[in-house]
């Protein structure tokens, strides 16, 4: 009997569908129902699944962790695209890891959620960053970021970036951010494009962020995991805090860490 009931299975379009179909999972690990979706069809349809299995870039991964409301599904992401830094295996090694995906033999790395809010209201969750920038990406505001019981500054910079550790890889690490394991449960904050040297902040995940624009021309935005631009008045703040949602993905290598950082330096 297979250890999955329901498989689902997403890819940005048919094509690829009919590519992950050819791996005939039906047979090889026979769960008891399997389901394939295109990534922007699926609203609604994944939450019950006990194996989300994502064929694409890093965006079809975030879009899918954002839309699966069930923490203990397992997810296995297979790059297709070209920078997927955060999946853990190729198309073609896929069917190679069919047996050891059937028997579990796997280890799972479990990604602590971060949430926004605009003042009280919440805005949307993220896997990997949220960041405050200004919306051209270019100009300089006066930001003020609080951590809780830590205290508060002020810097001049394009924006500042709260990263998981997931994340820390990603846009974070090319802002000048550290590599972080997600063992430790932090968050990562880093200036974009400071007008002053200014070292990241690595801060446990319990605590509350407080980010909010005291000066300068350019409107503030806040972008989460790149899925969405979600304009704010000047005068609005953004906090952002640690989620008690998680996303497990299955690991077939104990150094995706270190995998992980190797791909990204490459792209």
């Amino acid at each position: 009997m297979s250890h999955y009931r329901r498989i689902c299975i997403l890819a940005k379009d048919d094509t690829t569908l009919a590519k992950i179909k050819q791996v005939n999972l039906e047979e090889k690990i026979r769960p008891e129902k399997i389901e394939y979706y295109e990534v922007n069809k699926v609203e609604g349809k994944i939450s019950q699944c006990d194996l989300l299995i994502v064929a694409g870039g890093d965006g079809s991964l975030f879009y899918s962790a954002d839309k699966l409301e069930n923490s203990e599904t397992l997810i296995l992401h297979v790059n297709l695209g070209r920078k997927g830094v955060l999946a853990e295996v190729e198309l073609a090694e896929f069917e190679e890891k069919i047996e050891a995906l059937k028997n579990k033999k796997y280890s799972v790395e479990e990604v602590r959620k971060i949430e926004a809010y605009v003042n009280s209201k919440k805005v949307g969750e993220a896997i990997n960053e949220i960041v405050f920038a200004s919306e051209s990406l270019k100009g300089i505001m006066e930001i003020e970021v609080e951590v809780e019981s830590l205290g508060t500054f002020c810097i001049d910079a394009t924006g500042i970036l709260v990263a998981t550790p997931l994340g820390s890889t990603a846009f974070s690490m090319s802002a000048g951010g550290p590599v972080v394991d997600n063992s430790l449960e932090a968050l990562t904050i880093t200036p974009i494009l400071a007008k002053r040297k200014w070292a990241p902040l690595v801060v446990s995940n319990n605590k509350k962020i407080k980010i909010t624009k005291r000066g300068g021309k350019e409107k503030p935005i806040i972008v989460r995991d790149g899925l969405e631009e979600i304009r704010i008045n000047e005068e609005d703040c953004l906090f952002i805090v640690g989620s008690e949602k998680k996303v497990k993905l299955i690991r077939f290598d104990k150094q995706y860490l270190l995998k992980r950082l190797r791909r990204a330096l490459i792209e």
